[in-house]
């Protein structure tokens, strides 16, 4: 669930029943995902929209991009 904003968005993971929290960064990330990015491709057009270097993005992104693929709400592609 993307807040219409773009701030933020909610994501449940139907198997525990958790709801986790991802801010804005996090939530475009997802966003990109959704739209049939994989995770280089969606890390290079954030890196573009939010004006970073794309490996700083990725390094930044490596501990979210973990956990969801450990809940397997992602797959690794």
């Amino acid at each position: 669930m993307f807040d219409p904003e773009g701030h933020s968005a909610l994501v449940l993971d139907l198997r525990t029943g958790t709801w986790l929290h991802l801010n804005e960064a996090a939530a475009a990330f997802l966003r990109q995902i959704a739209r049939g990015c994989g995770t280089r491709q969606a890390i290079a057009v954030l890196a573009e929209d939010f004006g970073v270097p794309a490996q700083r993005l990725a390094d930044d992104m490596a501990p979210l991009i973990e956990s969801l693929v450990r809940r397997r709400l992602l797959e690794r592609l």
